[in-house]
């Protein structure tokens, strides 16, 4: 029997240099990467969010408890509300 990998979602929201997102996807390599790099997240729709395991940066909070897999929030604030 194949144990079958999971797959985690990670949803990068900010403007990260190259050599940083280079890090991150050499660190999760199982992981995969959907990147916004305007920190408001705008672009970001409720479909995706909601397939987040991780979010690093931040959305809009109303959309956070539509994600039921998420494991993570990683604000690049220094708080939430």
């Amino acid at each position: 029997m194949t144990e079958e990998k999971t797959v985690n979602e990670i949803l990068v929201v900010g403007p990260f240099k190259e050599e940083h997102k280079k890090r991150f996807e050499e660190t999760g390599r199982d992981c995969r990467f959907t990147w916004f790099p305007d920190f408001t997240g705008r672009e970001a729709t409720p479909e995706i969010i909601a397939s987040a395991d991780v979010i690093i940066g931040n959305v809009k909070p109303g959309l956070i408890k539509e994600s039921p897999k998420l494991k993570l929030l990683q604000l690049t604030s220094a708080g939430a509300d």
